[in-house]
């Protein structure tokens, strides 16, 4: 099988977004056409259209964690993106545990500038009410250390939050069991970033069976966990072991098995990305998952 990451890096590109974000905004019906591509993947491109996508999920039988995805890039920034939070936050609170809000640490500034980081990320989980958490993103092995702190510092402040483990890093299993014993919910899933072999597996057999440890230990250990990935025979595996499990899906990916999983009762938990940066999402988007694998239009489209 050919690697997409030539393709990845081609669609992920800056340049390539800004000018097709220009395209949209200066040519008639541009903006439109790249739109109704967009939006299986993407639940809106503001608070209001992410609304309406929330709630056709919650009537589907599914539970969602909201997103408003870019990246902080200085401390000014990093207070808007707080404020911005804190409204979906407000937002959202009628809805209750059935919707989590979801964040990446580079989004509040957390490697760039911790102080303000942490303090973003306290600011935002400290508003959801009870029942209500708070994701936060795993990005770079780089940046792995510095995000594990940063989770159980604000767990064991109490705050709502929830950690992202990535199977494809050796260092996973360590940083599962740490989370598990510190009462951290773990979302499980197998990573998207090609990391250095000397630190991480490569081979998507070696990545299956890394996934499936870390879910059987958190297993045993009783933790609270999902299972967050759209490999449907390893998730059945899985489910079929160790019984029901909370089981997260993309918005938009595979919702053929999003419908399933809803119609079995199990209420998947949809990750849904929203805001003004909906046309570089949905690039990167295109490169992970090409549209033939999909069917159908997602629950949002």
């Amino acid at each position: 099988m050919t690697s997409r990451a030539p393709l990845r890096r081609y669609l992920g590109h800056p340049r390539l977004a800004g000018g097709l974000t220009r395209l949209a905004d200066d040519v008639p019906g541009a903006g439109s056409v790249l739109w109704r591509a967009a939006r299986t993947y993407v639940g809106g491109r503001g608070l209001a259209e992410a609304q309406t996508c929330v709630d056709r999920l919650l009537a589907q039988g599914c539970q969602v964690s909201l997103d408003l995805f870019g990246t902080g890039t200085d401390e000014a920034e990093i207070g808007a993106v707080t404020e911005s939070y804190l409204e979906l936050a407000g937002a959202t609170a009628g809805c209750g545990p059935a919707v989590w809000l979801s964040v990446d640490p580079s989004h509040v500034g957390l490697h760039a500038f911790p102080a303000a980081g942490r303090a973003a990320l306290e600011r935002i989980a400290g508003a959801l009410a009870s029942g209500r958490r708070l994701q936060i993103g795993a990005e770079g092995a780089e940046t792995a250390e510095s995000t594990l702190r940063a989770v159980l510092d604000l767990a064991g402040a109490g705050l709502p939050v929830t950690a992202t483990v990535q199977a494809n890093l050796v260092r996973s299993h360590d940083d599962a069991r740490r989370l598990a014993e510190a009462g951290v919910p773990v979302r499980l899933v197998k990573g998207a970033f090609r990391e250095d072999p000397r630190i991480s597996w490569r081979a998507p057999e070696q990545v299956d069976a890394s996934y499936v440890r870390i879910a059987e230990s958190l297993h045993r250990r009783a933790a609270a966990f999902s299972l967050a990935t759209h490999d449907s025979t390893l998730r059945e595996q899985l489910l079929g072991s160790m019984g029901p499990v909370p089981c997260e899906v993309g918005l938009g990916v595979r919702p053929q098995d999003t419908d399933a999983l809803a119609r079995s009762g199990s209420a998947p938990r949809v990750y849904v990305p929203y805001g003004p940066l909906w046309l570089r999402f949905y690039l990167r988007r295109l490169a992970e998952a090409p549209p033939r694998r999909l069917r159908g239009p997602g629950p949002c489209g």
